[in-house]
């Protein structure tokens, strides 16, 4: 007499090893069922003409990004049985991710611009050690085709509305403001000195913004320093042609120092800037905001905080107000600064509570690298920097559309003090910065593409281009 041992039910499993989740990806699946012998495998992708098997293991290529669920049917030919089991796997699209970075040694090289072309390549004004300039082009790979350098210290440039072209501003040091103008080719018409502070005698100019209106008019808002330490602010605005638009004297009279960190045109045809304002050397920094109306009238206002306060990002809202983003001295933290982010009205009454970010930046560093603002359907991405301990990092923080909800914040770590300048955002969501890296004593100018998410794969050891 034979005793037949009962066939167990078969139990359907498997496994997969996912090392990087980007489409397209070759992934095999490795049989772990137990108690079978026939095999059925359905990938969840019915665009491939593969998208079943029925081999013990299996492999897939899945060429698109999306969540896909990957389903084993095990069973037993001897009792015709079965089991399934499913499991998902979502892959994202693979990015293009890059560092490139170009310097020269004692020489201070900083991107302070960041354009997109109508053609959709980058045109990338870099600035050495406030005596000369490069234009870069480079293309969204990383990979720079025109380099055009310029006599000068450029420190802003803009487009032209219509595809016509460019303005680049700068300075001659210590007491001119200039303005070119470029064709889609950056071949630079002839230098334009725009103001010569003959206002401000013992000030010299120690940096600009600029803005163009769809007029095609252009305003330079230009800071002034003297010896002491204390500011003063210069509005200039000129013609679409470049030229100097004259003015009744200084737009925003209003006793005090005061500093721009940006201007923007504004739909009504004027201007706004944000920045800071002090009634005098022993008085509490403020937030500055300043609004120009089309005819050049200014008129400014202000915010207080418990901590020195200063605007260093403005973008106007649909319904006419602004959101404006600032930097604040950190309460028992000396020499640092964190960031904010707030919505008012004209004359900067606020709109809503005010969001306070991580951030723990060296209030040093914010003349040079002030944070910046990108608004996008979500909502808002900021650019700033982190200091770790040793050194500064870039960070991005994401913020939902109201400004009042901090979504997420990714840090980019690497050795040396890294700062952004600008940054752009691509179709596929992927983030183009402008920047500079400091590792050696002196400045290196760099460009970096981030996938959505803000992150470079093996950052900290990439090299760059020098």
């Amino acid at each position: 007499m034979t005793i037949l041992e009962p066939v167990q039910d078969p139990v359907a499993d498997f496994e997969f090893i996912l090392s990087a989740p980007e489409a397209p990806a070759d992934i095999t699946f490795t049989n772990k069922s137990a108690h079978s012998d026939v095999f059925r495998w359905n990938f969840g992708d019915p665009g491939s003409r593969n998208n079943e098997s029925e081999g013990a293991n299996a492999t897939h290529r899945f060429n698109q990004p999306g969540t896909y669920r990957i389903t084993l049917e095990a069973g037993n030919a001897k009792t015709g049985k079965s089991h399934r089991v499913t499991k998902e796997i979502t892959l994202i699209r693979k990015y293009n991710t890059w560092l490139k970075k170009t310097g020269k040694t004692g020489t201070d090289e900083i991107t302070k611009t960041l354009l997109l072309t109508p053609g959709g390549t980058y045109i990338a004004l870099v600035n050495e050690q406030n005596r000369s300039s490069i234009l870069v082009t480079f293309d969204k790979e990383g990979n720079a085709f025109n380099e055009k350098r310029v006599n000068a210290s450029l420190h802003d440039m803009a487009a032209r509305p219509g595809n016509e072209g460019y303005l680049l501003a700068g300075l001659i040091h210590p007491n001119d403001l200039i303005l070119y103008t470029a064709d889609s080719r950056l071949n630079l018409g002839s230098q334009r000195i725009l103001y010569n502070n003959i206002m401000d005698p013992g000030y010299h100019f120690s940096g600009l913004h600029m803005a163009v209106a769809e007029n095609g008019e252009s305003a330079l808002a230009a800071n002034l320093v003297n010896d002491r330490g204390e500011t003063n602010l210069w509005f200039q605005k000129a013609d679409a042609s470049g030229n100097t638009i004259p003015g009744r004297g200084k737009t925003f009279k209003f006793v005090g120092y005061k500093t721009a960190g940006q201007v923007i045109a504004t739909r009504d045809g004027g201007y706004a800037l944000t920045g800071g304002y002090q009634l005098n050397s022993d008085t509490q920094g403020e937030m500055l905001l300043g609004v120009v109306a089309p005819e050049g009238t200014g008129t400014i206002y202000t915010l207080k905080s418990k901590q020195k306060i200063t605007g260093c990002d403005i973008v106007e809202m649909p319904n006419n107000y602004f959101t404006l983003l600032s930097s604040r001295e950190s309460p028992g933290n000396q020499g640092f600064s964190e960031i904010s982010l707030k919505l008012v009205d004209r004359d900067i009454t606020p709109l809503n509570c005010e969001i306070d970010l991580v951030g723990n930046m060296r209030t040093a560093d914010l003349t040079l690298f002030p944070p910046r603002m990108l608004t996008t359907p979500e909502g808002f991405i900021l650019l700033t920097h982190h200091f770790n301990g040793t050194d500064s990092d870039i960070t991005l923080i994401w913020v939902d559309k109201t400004g009042t909800v901090m979504e997420r914040m990714e840090q980019l770590p690497r050795p040396g003090d890294q700062y952004g300048t600008d940054l752009w955002q691509e179709e596929d969501g992927s983030l183009v910065i402008s920047g500079a890296e400091k590792t050696e004593g002196d400045f290196d100018a760099i460009l970096l593409k981030t996938d959505p998410l803000g992150k470079i794969p093996g950052f900290e050891t990439l090299t760059g281009q020098k």
